[in-house]
């Protein structure tokens, strides 16, 4: 890592009960912050795969070989603070290839997939925000160190108390739960994170990156079949951190597992207040309504099956194929 780059955890008054620090500080620095760009992020973290969106789908199971986003490693200064952030914008075939396949942009569904994360207590998603930097617009979230968090698909780094860990955490279900919520089957071994040194059972463990293929449900749904080569995928599984909550694997079948009461009992409470996070959302340039109305529909259909859902059990489960 570049010297110097560190944000002062002292400085910033880190005292917040979320994972990420004082949430308010951070997010007043990621949007209003002076940014200076320090280069592309794949220069200064080896880890970083290329892109690729492996799409698990409700109704079908896609790959989908994109051009990958503008990534880029950024450092916000405020009121003599300084942190690192991922600055993340279209590039000219990212984009061309999102208007082809009816995709919206990425960096709305960044910051939206971050507010569902929040609302919703679960806090897996770095605090997340929309803006300029250097006449592009896109998203800019905190940047999680590496020397704390290796990516989910670094092999040298695993260990056996980090997977007896995350299969410990509530954060496993919680990210099988958001990411069904926000309609995101991109969760590959690239697009989260890993504790490194977890210390108690039970802790928090890991974070939720690379969010932007959340809210395309209309994408989901007539993409489905249209060619052979997507057929080709159709009978995949996905690979997950959460995969075993709605999958078996050594059956090659769909599965089931209850939520547990006090989660259901949290989703409920968060259900109730939903329209604050509809109102938030609405603010996000790029979702539209249509999107939003998905989403509650989703969070339905948790409630009323009371189990663990992603593409994987989804017919299964509601004998529904949309």
């Amino acid at each position: 890592m570049p010297e110097g780059l560190r944000p002062n955890e002292d400085e910033l008054n880190i005292t917040s009960e979320s994972r990420f620090g004082d949430e308010r500080a951070i997010l007043d620095t990621l949007e209003h912050g002076d940014a200076r760009l320090v280069g592309d992020i794949d220069q200064y973290f080896t880890d970083i795969s290329p892109h690729r969106h492996l799409v698990e789908l409700a109704y079908a199971k896609l790959e989908i070989g994109g051009p990958r986003n503008d990534s880029k490693l950024i450092v916000l200064s405020e009121g003599g603070d300084e942190m690192l952030a991922v600055f993340k914008s279209e590039s000219p075939k990212s984009k061309a290839f999102r208007d082809a396949n009816e995709l919206g942009d990425d960096h709305p569904r960044e910051r939206a997939a971050y507010l569902v994360s929040k609302h919703f207590e679960f806090d897996l998603v770095p605090p997340t925000t929309v803006r300029d930097v250097e006449n592009k617009n896109g998203s800019v979230q905190e940047f999680i160190s590496r020397d704390e968090y290796r990516v989910g698909d670094d092999k040298e780094r695993t260990t056996y108390e980090q997977i007896d860990a995350v299969e410990k955490s509530a954060d496993l279900g919680n990210l099988c739960i958001l990411d069904w919520i926000i309609g995101n089957g991109d969760r590959h071994s690239a697009n989260y994170l890993v504790k490194i040194n977890p210390t108690i059972d039970g802790e928090k463990t890991i974070i939720a990156i690379d969010n932007g293929m959340g809210f395309n449900s209309k994408f989901y749904r007539t993409k489905s079949n249209l060619s052979a080569k997507n057929r080709k995928y159709a009978g995949q599984r996905i690979p997950g951190p959460y995969i075993g909550l709605t999958f078996d694997v050594e059956t090659n079948s769909p599965k089931t597992v209850p939520i547990p009461e006090s989660v259901l009992n949290n989703l409920q409470a968060s259900y109730r207040k939903l329209k604050e996070l509809e109102d938030s959302i609405v603010q996000v340039e790029g979702i539209s309504y249509e999107e939003m109305a998905q989403m509650r529909h989703r969070i339905e259909i948790l409630l009323d099956k009371k189990v663990y859902l992603s593409g994987n059990n989804y017919s299964f489960v509601t004998n529904n194929i949309a």
